[in-house]
């Protein structure tokens, strides 16, 4: 048998303790979203570290990014996300209909009425040859 090795390579992707909920709550993000400090109600989410200065408020209006995040035009009402320059094509809609990440957030695989994003603390993408 002449076996290539090649078909039977995966690659995985893990992007550790993301942890969104259903109803968005306890986000927490890890690893390269370093303490983002979403509350479960989504209050509070003070920003830090390479995300820093975000402007949040604790009823999530005015969120006014700024820095290398310009643009994001978040209404209080988390509608009509439009991320343009450094994050341009995330493709978000007025009710989180078709999220769509490209780019650097590529398959989050959010689903169209915000629920069931599967974030776990280990969630893994294997890929196979035929997808790459």
């Amino acid at each position: 048998m002449n076996e290539d090795n090649r078909f039977y390579s995966l690659m995985t992707l893990t992007f550790t303790n993301h942890g969104y909920g259903d109803d968005y709550t306890n986000y927490g993000y890890g690893d390269d979203y370093t303490n983002y400090g979403y509350g479960d109600d989504g209050t509070n989410h003070g920003y830090g570290d390479d995300y820093t200065n975000y402007g949040y408020d604790d009823d999530c209006t005015n969120h006014g990014y700024g820095d290398d995040y310009i643009n994001y035009g978040y209404g209080d009402d988390y509608t009509n996300y439009g991320y343009g320059d450094d994050c341009t094509n995330h493709g978000y809609g007025d009710d989180y209909i078709n999220y769509g990440y490209g780019d650097d957030y590529t398959n989050y695989g959010y689903g169209d009425d915000c629920t069931n994003h599967g974030y776990g603390d280990d969630y893994t993408l294997t890929l196979f040859p035929s997808d790459l």
